[in-house]
């Protein structure tokens, strides 16, 4: 959705920077029509990625449209009774991560995690993360 005003005006600009700049432009009219073809090519670009990226969401959200309330309802069960099979500091590691949203540095600031190592730290969230996936797992294989 562009326009060959919005082309002409675009090389018009690079054309007063590349001057501004005190770059000399030997052939203008071959200068002008390289700098068109190069933003054309970067319009399209961009369009391809937007268009990719606009697809990528539509998928998504169809996907989520096709999980009904029910089903929806049932998974977060499950996933809430996973989270119950966490110990109280599995929890409270996971929440300030992953929903606080803290920084690793944060958490090691906490003087309950004064005395782990920043590795040490994410390799226990990794764990907690492996477990509460098994449990989900085996709590949904349950109820089938």
């Amino acid at each position: 959705s562009y326009t060959e005003v919005d082309i002409i005006n675009e090389v018009y600009s690079r054309g007063v920077k590349t001057l501004q700049k005190g770059e000399t432009i030997k052939s203008f009219l071959g200068w002008i029509r390289a700098v068109a073809y190069n933003y054309i090519r970067e319009l399209s670009r961009e369009k391809s990625k937007l268009l990719q990226l606009e697809d990528y969401h539509l998928q998504k959200e169809k996907n989520f449209i096709e999980i009904g309330d029910e089903e929806l309802q049932s998974k977060l069960q499950l996933v809430s009774q996973a989270l119950k099979e966490l110990t109280p500091e599995e929890q409270k590691l996971l929440t300030y991560k992953v929903i606080e949203d803290w920084s690793w540095k944060k958490i090691q600031g906490l003087e309950e995690y004064k005395d782990f190592t920043l590795s040490a730290l994410r390799k226990r969230k990794e764990r907690i993360v492996k477990k509460l996936h098994l449990s989900y797992h085996s709590l949904e294989s349950f109820n089938k």
